[in-house]
């Protein structure tokens, strides 16, 4: 599932740019921000490659290469992409950090990432104050897109795959009685947590 939200995520930023003016400025004099001079357009990603989402993070990043690969060699002439990968080290600082360098450094236009919500909550206001698209494929927790009308998320948000969940698992158990856990740091878990305790509430079901 999260590779096939990372190729959708790809396809999106790949039409988005094929379909502005700004691919037939490869050809001109001057190099447009987010393309280099040997005509390739650069895209931004930040994933965790290090921390405790690293696996998480490795694996996403092979799934990337493998859609890049795809979409390059079948573009038949047309504008190759590239991804310019920073390591957010599983943390919202690192986010921030990739971010700021991305898109001070790099120059690039759009950033697909981060992946988790926590990073997305710390990195998104970057993208609204430097006008950069971002894309997340894999934050689900509310809110992240409200941060800006720059910044987008592929998933479902909790609130509607919780719902569903509990729908499903209550219909077959028939629980009247449960116990939630999370983690107070991490904004995924807060957030699915209070999606989890609504939608007990509602089918007034005791927390």
């Amino acid at each position: 599932m999260k590779l096939f939200m990372l190729i959708v995520a790809i396809a999106i930023l790949i039409i988005g740019f094929s379909a502005c003016e700004r691919v037939s400025q490869i050809v001109q004099p001057t190099t447009p921000q987010g393309e280099d001079k040997s005509g390739e357009i650069a895209i931004g990603v930040v994933l965790p490659l290090t921390g405790h989402l690293a696996s998480e993070g490795e694996l996403m990043k092979q799934g990337m290469d493998l859609a890049l690969n795809e979409i390059n060699n079948g573009q038949l002439g047309n504008p190759q992409f590239k991804f310019i990968i920073e390591n957010d080290t599983s943390t919202p600082d690192g986010a921030v950090a990739a971010f700021n360098k991305l898109i001070h450094e790099d120059s690039v236009s759009v950033i697909l990432g981060p992946a988790s919500s926590s990073a997305t909550k710390a990195a998104f206001p970057i993208a609204k104050e430097n006008r950069i698209v971002a894309i997340s494929p894999t934050a689900g927790a509310r809110g992240l897109t409200a941060i800006s009308d720059f910044v987008f998320r592929i998933p479902l948000t909790t609130d509607i795959v919780v719902s569903k969940g509990i729908e499903v698992t209550h219909a077959k158990l028939g629980y009247q009685r449960v116990a939630t856990m999370y983690d107070e740091t991490d904004v995924f878990s807060t957030d699915r947590d209070m999606a989890l305790q609504e939608a007990f509430t509602a089918k007034g079901i005791e927390v």
